[in-house]
């Protein structure tokens, strides 16, 4: 609190005192192009000042509390200004004319409240920051550009490549055990005559041999009978019998062939 009231005090005296200075100029041009700005930018540093040392306070007694200072110590700068200067006050405010006095005041009197409320700056110092990157950027484009020595670029660390991570492998897909295929001779039936041959063969000896094959549905690998109840399918290729309800699951045969 006590180092904010120094700085409304110090600001109020240098604002009576500089426009005390500047008016006495009698131009008009002097007033608009530092006059009045000077009067804002001190002002809204003040204000800022206040803002920021006294948060304990309400924002209204900051803004009374600041405002009241400086108009207790610009008094003391225009006597200050008219005694170093020797200037007559009345003919001085006769000849700047009222207007200019009351605009300065009040311009001073914004300055204050934009300094207490200073979101509104944002876009302004946005747009300098722009304005002042761009206007450095050009002399920055012609100074030379210091090129690495062989030594330097021979032992630079390069950067590792980034490498993917391994994909996982794919899962193995788990099939069911299928019996292999039998033999072609043992899938078809033997004729009439084979069997005949091998009786007369094995009646030398007193004993008989007789062959039986199964044939079984490669899909379900039930046996296939002669006038199988599920229907008979065999392959026109192979050769190999199925129950007609399994082939008409898959809709061909299930043992593979090179002509399919």
């Amino acid at each position: 609190m006590t180092l904010s009231l120094i700085i409304g005090a110090g600001w109020g005296f240098l604002l009576g005192w500089t426009q005390i200075r500047l008016n006495a100029w009698l131009s008009p041009w002097l007033v608009i192009g530092a006059a009045m700005p000077l009067a804002f930018a001190g002002s809204m540093i003040t204000g800022l000042a206040f803002n920021r040392m006294t948060l304990a306070w309400h924002k209204a007694a900051r803004v009374l509390v600041a405002l009241l200072i400086i108009a207790l110590t610009v008094p003391f700068g225009l006597a200050g200004g008219l005694y170093e200067n020797g200037y007559n006050a009345a003919q001085l405010f006769n000849e700047t004319g009222a207007t200019t006095w009351d605009l300065e005041w009040l311009i001073a009197i914004a300055g204050v409240f934009a300094g207490m409320w200073p979101a509104w700056t944002v876009p302004f110092a946005q747009l300098f920051s722009h304005l002042a990157l761009w206007v450095l950027r050009i002399p920055f484009a012609l100074l030379p550009q210091r090129k690495p020595a062989a030594n330097e670029a021979a032992h630079a660390v390069q950067p590792r490549a980034m490498t993917p991570p391994p994909e996982p492998a794919p899962a193995p897909i788990q099939t069911l055990p299928r019996r292999t295929r039998r033999s072609s001779i043992l899938h078809r039936r033997r004729s009439p005559q084979a069997h005949a041959h091998a009786a007369s063969n094995n009646n030398h000896n007193g004993a008989r041999i007789v062959g039986h094959v199964e044939d079984r549905c490669p899909y379900c690998l039930d046996i296939v009978k002669r006038n199988d109840p599920r229907g008979v399918k065999v392959c026109e290729v192979c050769g190999t019998p199925h129950h007609a309800d399994c082939w008409a699951i898959t809709g061909k045969c299930q043992v593979p062939h090179l002509n399919t």
